[in-house]
């Protein structure tokens, strides 16, 4: 059996991100998200665009990245 995808996406809480997020998860893929704010769970990683940060394990962890911000 394999695992499914994992895609992430920036600008995720958004309009568009949140409905495309939604039918992401509906296709059984596993949404990972990007979020300026401490994350809350294992699903979210920390960047910062003013800084030009991001955590390396979200793009390790990703198959595929959508960025929408």
């Amino acid at each position: 059996m394999t695992r499914p995808q994992r895609v992430l996406v920036s600008g995720a809480c958004g309009f568009i991100g949140t409905e495309l997020c939604r039918q992401l998860a509906d296709d059984d893929r596993t949404v990972l998200r990007l979020v300026r704010r401490a994350p809350r769970d294992e699903t979210e990683f920390r960047w910062s665009p003013d800084e030009g940060t991001i955590d390396q394990a979200a793009i390790d962890a990703a198959d595929a990245v959508i960025t929408l911000s």
